[in-house]
């Protein structure tokens, strides 16, 4: 989920940035990301014998990077294909006996709840009116 919302996030930096701060952007949002994982997990479950939680983050995110790719988003938000390869991803994490639900939770209720938070914080970031200098 979480790599599915920095996807969201870099669609939407991708309408208001040119390549270089969008790819700085998003590098640095994936990192920060999988700094407070790497945290969390650390502090829930122990630290990782073999790599960080951080550095298996971090992997997964590139390797699903060129999956993601071939996706749309447009104003009206992902297209199909986007939430239903999330979907998929979840499920394949359930027990059984939740699996045929869950693609149905994932694509009408949790994701559009995740996304609608993460357009408004992008809004809320790119739409902040820059201070002006003080009149001397």
């Amino acid at each position: 989920m979480l790599i599915f919302l920095i996807q969201i996030a870099d669609r939407i930096a991708y309408q208001r940035l040119d390549a270089a701060q969008r790819s700085g952007f998003t590098t640095a949002l994936a990192i920060r990301v999988a700094e407070i994982l790497d945290d969390n997990q650390s502090d829930l479950l122990g630290k990782q014998q073999a790599g960080s939680y951080q550095e298996r983050f971090i992997a997964l995110f590139n390797e699903l990077g060129s999956d993601y790719a071939e996706f749309k988003y447009t104003d009206a938000g992902p297209d199909f294909a986007f939430l239903r390869y999330l979907g998929n991803r979840v499920m394949a994490t359930m027990a059984q006996k939740d699996r045929p639900w869950v693609i149905d939770q994932i694509m009408e209720i949790e994701a559009p709840e995740a996304i609608a938070t993460v357009q408004e914080s992008m809004r809320n970031l790119f739409d902040v009116p820059r201070a002006q200098p003080a009149a001397h």
